[in-house]
């Protein structure tokens, strides 16, 4: 995979996520977390069907059966805290949250992979992005009732990330060599089986009005994990991809995310508070996820000066 495909994939990628927060709003006001997320991968489990190349079963018991604590990281968790979060957060904040995510990445690929280093303006970049989330959470008075359900809803978001995290180094260290479709297939099918089985043990059965906006929404939210959880699996499997730089692009995500639930939800609107936590929160990233250029090429970030490492 080339420099610049890997690059404009990646980007994609963290677009379509951004994306999912309008949807995932709307999803919201008419199903509970549990089923939403049940029903959102049950769908893209029969998306993926048809292009699959390779048995599922075969790539399971060729992969010693390390796809389920996968699932269980970066499906089960993951979808089940990202629903109940950002029920309880408006769409913006909850993309400025999400936002601090490639910081996240960095610090536990650090942890878990020998080879991925934090310098100084690493750790740096962290404090700032965490610094920043502090700010923009007490802006949301977390002492009044409103308040107290938006800082658990940015909890809950946080440890979304940290399993996100955690799921990609999985991926990377017992999953490289697995086939991309037949992965992300059963970890969803996986994820999609488990969840429904919560929502019919934990939540009400109450009959749901089918909307034409239910209906969109669920099918943008399946298309968009079909698509981006793919071509992201795909990404993180080449061998020379470090996981703390091409999570750069994540910083897409609360952009786009918080730029369109400003346009397109009546009730969330743009503080200047917001924006300029969500600016530094782009700076901390950039500054997490980058290096300094090497000689001769000072100011330069990583993903230019590694085009033969990167992916």
């Amino acid at each position: 995979m080339s420099n610049l495909r890997g690059n404009l994939l990646a980007a994609l990628c963290c677009f379509l996520w951004g994306s999912a927060f309008i949807f995932g709003k709307i999803a919201l006001d008419i199903l509970p977390p549990l089923r939403l997320a049940g029903v959102r991968l049950s769908l893209v489990t029969v998306m993926l069907v048809p292009f699959l190349r390779k048995n599922p079963l075969k790539v399971l018991r060729q992969t010693k059966g390390w796809i389920l604590p996968l699932s269980l990281f970066q499906t089960i968790f993951s979808f089940t805290l990202f629903n109940y979060g950002l029920k309880l957060v408006p769409g913006s904040f909850g993309a400025c949250i999400i936002g601090t995510s490639p910081a996240i990445s960095s610090l536990v690929a650090v942890v878990c992979i020998p080879e991925e280093k934090l310098t100084s303006r690493s750790t740096g970049g962290i404090l700032l992005g965490l610094f920043a989330i502090i700010i923009l959470s007490l802006s949301r008075q977390p002492w009044t009732g409103p308040g107290r359900r938006e800082i658990l809803g940015a909890c809950l978001l946080m440890i979304n990330c940290i399993f996100g995290a955690y799921g990609n180094v999985l991926m990377k260290r017992q999953l490289q060599d697995a086939d991309t479709l037949s992965v992300n297939f059963l970890q969803t099918l996986i994820g999609a089986s488990m969840i429904m089985l919560l929502s019919f043990s934990f939540e009400p059965p109450e009959p749901v009005a089918i909307s034409k906006a239910l209906v969109v929404s669920v099918f943008c939210l399946a298309s968009i994990t079909a698509i981006a959880s793919t071509l992201w699996i795909k990404i993180i499997q080449q061998k020379n991809t470090k996981i703390a730089e091409i999570s750069v692009w994540k910083m897409l995500i609360p952009f786009t995310g918080a730029v369109l639930s400003w346009l397109l939800v009546p009730q969330d609107s743009l503080t200047m508070t917001s924006l300029l936590c969500l600016v530094v929160i782009g700076l901390s990233i950039f500054l997490s996820v980058t290096k300094k250029g090497v000689p001769g090429q000072a100011g330069q970030s990583t993903i230019m000066l590694r085009e033969k490492e990167y992916l």
